[in-house]
């Protein structure tokens, strides 16, 4: 057994540095260089893609980013959150704000409770960045998701520096709770939260709102919205107004600007068509019908269409139905509307600005048109008097591509229409 025993003894060198343990050393690559002269040295953030479990909880099971995803990921970063907090605040805000080490990881961090983590802020001057190794560019989901997670951080850090109004807590107080794990995004909109994570806590929704207003747009929030009870929407707008204030009296934001920014920026960085450039005379697609039953329109239009219709019934015992906007030239757009088997055709001109502004001016009439047309004025009026932008629309119900209107000084009362 003796022999045994030392045959098996072996001499080990112990005298090896462990990776992660500190002391390591590596010849600088392109990505480093990359990182130094894109985020370091203008905006002090340092950055940790080599793995080093002492920044991370020891008691999660996770995995390095694949190197090849760092810049990928934060080069849209760098695009979508940075340059468009710069754009509307100041470097100056941004360099003394902005968290001073993010830390990505490759994995999400799982939770006990079946939640997964994507992100963390702590102390606002370091940032944890998860799941980076499924990040798709090309995947427009996948990208909006990492900005959600970098809004949300970076909202915590503001918050951290400058609390936001605590009336915001009681909006809905005795909602909050920390089973929200069990219930959807759709449930938690349906009770006045943007998702389901906001219900974790006041601080939780707050920062949900400004992150997946900034990450998804206006048009998704205005949509979502409007298909929700009248509680639930009276709630979701007093958060809305809330962080819109506290942007601009605490920071000097124009938080609308800044959802047009980040939105541009997204764009840019998925590659994802713009409405416009898929949508007009002689592209994709040239329609847009509406409907009372088109999941998310807003009811500011339906206002105003439900009283065309109304004096329309009242004139000659029809009303109407739904309505179509075609693009019949380059310069031509025709509103088409159809009441009781009938329909009518109005003619506009339209021009388009550098920043894809349009403004429409009314022509004429087809004969159907020529008799309810006191009667519709008011669905007249609303293309003439107000100047649109293009953007998709939203809808969870389907999956028809849907096309909106939006009117620049108003975006609640938008025109939103399934795209033919």
């Amino acid at each position: 057994m003796l022999g045994t025993i030392a045959s098996c003894k072996k001499d080990e060198n112990l005298n090896t540095n462990i990776p992660g343990l500190g002391g390591d050393s590596w010849v600088a690559s392109q990505l480093d260089k990359w990182l130094y002269d894109s985020l370091t040295h203008p905006y002090n953030i340092e950055v940790k893609y080599k793995w080093d479990q002492s920044e991370l909880d020891l008691n999660k099971t996770l995995v390095p980013p694949i190197e090849s995803q760092v810049q990928p990921v934060l080069d849209a970063l760098r695009q979508i959150w940075i340059n468009t907090y710069i754009a509307e605040a100041g470097a100056t805000f941004f360099k003394k704000y902005s968290p001073k080490l993010i830390v990505m990881v490759g994995s999400p961090s799982f939770n006990p409770d079946g939640s997964i983590t994507l992100g963390t802020a702590e102390g606002g001057r370091r940032v944890v960045l998860y799941d980076v190794n499924d990040y798709d560019n090309t995947d427009v989901n996948s990208v909006q998701q990492m900005v959600h997670v970098v809004e949300h951080e970076f909202g915590h850090i503001l918050n951290q520096n400058q609390i936001y109004p605590p009336e915001f807590k009681q909006i809905s107080v005795g909602k909050y709770t920390a089973n929200w794990i069990n219930e959807s995004d759709d449930q938690a909109n349906s009770e006045g939260f943007i998702s389901a994570y906001a219900k974790s806590a006041p601080d939780e929704d707050f920062v949900e709102m400004i992150s997946l207003m900034l990450s998804n747009g206006r048009m998704w929030f205005e949509m979502m919205v409007n298909s929700q009870s009248d509680s639930a929407q009276s709630a979701l707008r007093s958060k809305e107004q809330y962080v819109i204030s506290y942007y601009k009296t605490v920071w000097n934001i124009d938080f609308y600007a800044l959802q047009t920014d980040v939105q541009n920026a997204l764009t840019r960085v998925t590659g994802r068509p713009t409405l416009a450039s898929v949508f007009g005379f002689g592209k994709t697609y040239t329609s847009a019908v509406w409907s009372a039953a088109v999941t998310g329109s807003s009811p500011d239009f339906k206002t105003i269409f439900d009283a065309a219709s109304t004096s329309l019934d009242g004139s000659f015992g029809l009303t109407l139905d739904s309505m179509k906007v075609t693009f019949t030239a380059a310069n031509r757009i025709r509103v088409q509307m159809f009441f009781g088997g009938y329909q009518a055709s109005f003619t506009y001109s339209f021009s388009t600005d550098a920043n894809g502004v349009m403004t429409l001016t009314y022509l004429t009439a087809d004969s159907n048109g020529g008799l309810i047309k006191d009667d519709v004025q008011g669905l007249l009026d609303y293309f003439s008097q107000y100047h649109f932008t293009l953007d998709w629309g939203f809808n969870r119900d389907s999956n028809a591509n849907l096309g909106a209107f939006i009117p620049q000084e108003d975006p609640k009362v938008y025109y939103v229409g399934i795209l033919e």
